[in-house]
């Protein structure tokens, strides 16, 4: 991919000259060349564990990440949908071992792992729904100095 600037970082100093040892963990991280947005994340020893590849809308938004490696077993991804103050609307987990590119429809969702969230107009959060139904509805109690004191099922 040609925005990608990929980048190997170490987890530590002590684990750089023990790269045999099958408990060390390299993280390569992918970092995009026209922003400096993390594009990917890769955790190894021998196999690929886990791989997250990120995806951005125009103003820097994450919209996607596609999930892979050994720890997910078969490939998945979730899509970010936002309002128009940027605040995060909705979490959706799909099947599939590519994030399909818009106006194609995606795979199948994940219905337990659905998250939807509503805010007040100046930008608290309401409520959050998990799953599918609106029965795992939880509600932000907010004081008189607009502070989260408590949620509500």
């Amino acid at each position: 991919m040609d925005l990608l600037l990929p980048t190997i970082i170490p987890p530590s100093a002590a684990s750089r000259d023990d790269r045999n040892n099958p408990w060390t963990n390299f993280r390569p991280y992918g970092i995009r060349r026209d922003r400096p947005l993390l594009a990917s994340v890769q955790n190894d020893t021998e196999d690929t564990i886990s791989r997250y590849a990120y995806q951005y809308d125009a103003v820097g938004r994450r919209t996607s990440v596609l999930t892979t490696g050994s720890v997910f077993g078969a490939g998945a991804y979730n899509l970010w949908g936002y309002n128009d103050r940027s605040e995060l609307t909705s979490s959706k987990r799909y099947t599939g071992s590519q994030v399909p590119v818009p106006p194609n429809l995606p795979d199948p969702e994940v219905p337990a792992e659905r998250r939807l969230y509503t805010y007040d107009t100046i930008g608290n959060r309401k409520d959050r729904t998990a799953g599918t139904g609106g029965s795992a509805m939880l509600y932000y109690c907010a004081n008189n100095l607009n502070q989260y004191v408590t949620t509500d099922d």
